[in-house]
């Protein structure tokens, strides 16, 4: 079979998973080559008659694209992001021949705190559904990180150590990508048994079904982080410089420097064994302090660890691209002056290095790092950090700011478009309008985009509908909604209740019971009910959560006021609300606690492993790490049986310490505080109670129940009309 036919095969298999039986109605060509080039041209042909559709593209990648762009125009049905069914018609409607080709060569996806926050547990089935999203979005240069720790064991055990030390370094299955990035090491209980050739069979499956679609997986390279065991001198005989601590909140590692013999060795030993398993397409990512400070300023320091990066992923691979995170020019911007810069990024080749602007809808890097100094490099979208829940994102900003880097200085080097989210499976019209850019013109209007979106979306023309996507498209999806703050539901009980105001800014609360009320009133109205009542089930818990915000505040103010009978009160309607939060989460799938935890310990071979890999998995969520992180709640997220059984109790340990006569003036009864939510946390992660993998009630019933108990008497259902446009 020649190479033509097998890549043709996978895109017309892509196309049975998305369209079942209509498959057989629809051609699919490939154009006879036997592959594309790293960065050439991906176009589709697209045209439908006599209900039989025809997709002719250069890449399986390129077909999805025509089949996702065929029925969105034709057909009205909207392919998002999100793991949902898609409506298909009974009949494939008329569409004249067209033809899209992408605007750009490189189509990134994927953060490497993703295969933390989202992928961690994933099986292949829900890994198959993903790529084919990616395929559909025109994603061909897909981050791969999963069976990564079976190239590293390889190369440890070539190095001298044993198994049990290995264990101990790579530790727990969620902190892996931290560890490839260097910020830890060893965090939590070593791998279960047979996780890491489980883990590469998996690999291997996801890099392959990318590779037979057309894309081109970016793999892991080497930046120097090792064990301490190689991190000293190894013989008498050989004087080696020391390896440098790096500090992660609150967690240290070893790093080789450039000139470290063992570097070049570990390097080559690395790309051998990850080719052995992985094989290999040009594109290998490496950070080497992707938000710590480096140990040395100096110039020449710097372009030697660069150029020492490269020459570890061109030992055997000439054509090898370094793909940068450029996310440490942002968050140690006072250490990377522009002289830093310039040193580290020109001691590679320019033909040899890909830098990932990472967030570029709100910290566009390129305007204040010369361009990135004539290396090719690629526009993304991060959005998202931790997997949080949450609607936002400025999308004016985003074409605005896209528009911008396409037209600007270093527009000559811009190669791509990219999605770097740190989680999946949220805000699906933000990744949707993102990945749009780089293969349409973008879009003028983007309130009458998203309106159309959302119409596709649920399969109606309520204007109900419509004017509800309005107000978010003004309000959670405007002008300066780029960054979320913390969710009160989720923020650890306290004090500090400034933060959480970030959540819903003054006005909100008016705009989102008005659009949970419109989408409400639409239900009987809509033919896709599924992503219909994820949305309503979303727009309606953001309401409920700003609801939360202002007794939480309530509470605080009523502590510093001296009036304990009062906060009380209000942390009580908070308990209440936080309950009924729960009830509307328990109806959709997506947000079930039990199913992640499910999936943790699906992994495990024995009930210790099984137990371990869900207390990891309770782990990351709340507490992450250790007490000397920052790191509280950073991927706190709002599900049924997180809210109800640890964010709710936990507010309870908050009002039970007032009760008790906890005061804000003593220090003392501060840290008792601390310590009792300190103890109800670990006892929660170690609790391994079951909790349910299947959804209840019906989340229009339940979300049309919760509207009518809060939206009366905390805000008024109507808003003024100068606030839809």
């Amino acid at each position: 079979m020649s190479g033509t036919e097998e890549r043709r095969r996978a895109a017309a298999g892509l196309v049975w998973r998305i369209t079942g039986h209509r498959a057989d109605r629809v051609t699919v060509e490939l154009e006879p080559s036997d592959g594309l080039d790293m960065f050439g041209p991906d176009a589709v042909e697209i045209e439908a008659a006599g209900g039989q559709l025809r997709l002719r593209g250069t890449s399986g990648v390129a077909v999805a694209v025509g089949l996702r762009h065929y029925l969105e125009r034709a057909c009205g049905v909207q392919v998002t992001w999100l793991d949902e069914p898609v409506p298909l018609p009974d009949r494939w409607p008329d569409l004249p021949p067209e033809h899209l080709a992408a605007r750009f060569p490189v189509r990134y996806h994927l953060n490497f705190v993703t295969f933390a926050y989202s992928t961690v547990f994933w099986s292949w089935e829900r890994w198959s559904r993903e790529i084919d999203r990616m395929a559909m979005h025109g994603i061909n240069a897909p981050l791969a990180l999963t069976g990564h720790e079976a190239v590293w064991r390889a190369v440890l055990r070539d190095e001298g150590l044993g198994d049990d030390e290995i264990a101990r370094y790579l530790g727990s299955a969620p902190y892996l990508p931290f560890l490839w990035m260097g910020c830890l090491e060893g965090w939590d209980r070593p791998l279960p048994d047979g996780w890491i050739e489980a883990r590469e069979r998996l690999g291997r499956q996801i890099v392959g079904r990318e590779r037979e679609l057309g894309m081109r997986p970016v793999l892991p390279g080497f930046a120097g982080h090792v064990p301490a065991a190689l991190a000293g001198t190894r013989s008498p005989d050989e004087a080696q410089p020391a390896a440098r601590l790096l500090s992660w909140e609150g967690f240290r590692t070893r790093q080789l420097p450039a000139d470290h013999p063992t570097f070049a060795r570990i390097a080559r030993r690395l790309r051998a064994e990850q080719r052995r398993r992985f094989g290999g397409d040009h594109l290998y990512a490496s950070d080497p302090f992707i938000e710590m400070v480096p140990p040395s300023g100096d110039a020449a320091d710097l372009a030697r660890l660069a150029e020492r990066i490269v020459a570890g992923v061109t030992v055997d691979d000439p054509d090898a691209v370094w793909v940068l995170q450029a996310w440490p020019f942002h968050f140690q911007s006072e250490f990377w002056t522009p002289e830093r810069v310039r040193a580290f990024l020109q001691a590679v080749p320019a033909e040899r290095m890909l830098v990932l602007d990472l967030w570029a809808e709100h910290v566009p890097l390129w305007e204040t790092t010369a361009g990135f100094l004539d290396r090719p490099w690629v526009w993304c979208v991060v959005h998202n950090f931790g997997q949080r829940s949450g609607l936002f994102g400025d999308v004016r900003a985003i074409v605005d700011r896209f528009v911008a880097a396409r037209d600007g200085s270093a527009a000559g080097r811009l190669h791509g478009i990219g999605l770097a989210m740190e989680g999946l499976g949220t805000n699906p019209v933000v990744y949707d309008l993102a990945t749009e850019l780089a293969w349409h013109e973008p879009p003028e209007a983007v309130a009458d985009w998203i309106a159309a979106w959302a119409a596709r979306r649920y399969g109606t023309d309520d204007a109900r509908v419509e004017t509800a996507w309005r107000v978010l498209a003004d309000t959670v999806y405007g002008q300066g909604r780029d960054v979320l703050g913390p969710s009160p539901v989720v923020r650890r009980p306290g004090l500090d209740d400034e933060a959480t105001r970030g959540w819903a800014p003054d006005g909100d609360d008016l705009h989102l019971v008005q659009a949970w009320g419109l989408l409400a009133a639409a239900a009987g109205s809509v033919q896709h009910a599924d992503p219909y009542e994820r949305d309503l089930v979303d727009v309606a818990q953001q309401a409920i959560t700003s609801i939360i915000g202002s007794h939480r505040r309530s509470i605080t103010e009523e502590i510093l006021r001296g009036e304990r009978d009062e906060a009380l009160a209000a942390g009580a309607t908070l308990l209440e609300l936080l309950g009924d939060l729960d009830d509307l989460l328990a109806t959709r799938g997506e947000y079930l606690l039990g199913r992640w935890l499910a999936e943790a310990r699906a992994w495990g071979p024995s009930p210790g492993d099984r137990l371990h890999l869900e207390r990891s998995a309770r782990r990351l969520l709340t507490v992450w790490g250790h007490p000397d992180t920052n790191l509280y709640d950073y991927a706190g997220r709002h599900w049924a049986g997180l809210v109800g059984t640890f964010y709710r109790p936990r507010y309870e340990v908050w009002m039970n310490w007032i009760r008790d006569g906890g005061s804000i003036a003593d220090p003392a009864s501060a840290v008792a505080l601390d310590r009792r939510l300190a103890s109800f946390e670990e006892l929660w992660i170690r609790s391994g109670d079951p909790l349910p993998t299947a959804p209840r009630g019906s989340a229009v019933e339940v979300a049309a129940r919760l509207f009518d108990r809060w939206v009366g008497p905390h805000v008024c259902p109507s808003t003024p009309e100068e606030h839809v446009r």
